[in-house]
């Protein structure tokens, strides 16, 4: 089996950090049920749910890799505008390299036709190993590499961890 031990860490966990920090925004008291829109949604459970990917290319290569592999990987899940989609997932480049965020990030996603005020639905994904988001994802589901604890919104968000430099190049489909 392949080694974990890389994805052990102190998280630094402070309740009364976690309680600052979403006392500060209605949105960082975000739940699937309150800030995800399940109407939009596949109700009979045998099919996948719905994506709609903007078609920009992001600036960065890594960025430009997710949408890819996703229109590949669920190709039958694809809708052709946001309104039909159950998940939205943005095309704004959101991987800020060297803790470096474009400072227009937040206003990039706002702007698009699809986050209204929220950004209901959306799929924020963010593999960037820095801890602390650098722009606002409002309402939208995050998926976060080594997302800060205190900031995490249970029952929405998504930690994922990266793997290791090089380990997916050579794994096999059943390490991964």
């Amino acid at each position: 089996s392949p080694n974990e031990s890389w994805c052990y860490r102190d998280t630094g966990f402070s309740p009364s950090a976690q309680a600052q920090y979403r006392a500060a925004s209605p949105d960082r008291q975000c739940s699937m049920e309150r800030c995800f829109d399940l109407s939009r949604c596949s109700s009979n459970g045998r099919d996948p749910p719905s994506l709609f990917i903007y078609p920009e290319k992001p600036p960065s290569k890594d960025m430009a890799l997710l949408p890819d592999c996703l229109r590949q990987c669920h190709s039958q899940a694809i809708a052709d505008t946001a309104e039909k989609a159950c998940l939205i997932l943005p095309t704004v480049n959101v991987n800020c390299e060297w803790d470096q965020c474009h400072p227009a990030t937040h206003q990039r996603l706002r702007e698009l036709p699809s986050w209204g005020k929220s950004g209901r639905n959306h799929i924020i994904w963010d593999f960037n190993d820095a801890q602390n988001v650098k722009y606002r994802t409002d309402q939208a589901l995050f998926i976060k590499t080594s997302m800060n604890i205190d900031h995490y919104r249970a029952g929405l968000d998504v930690p994922f961890p990266l793997l290791p430099n090089g380990v997916a190049t050579h794994a096999t489909p059943s390490e991964l």
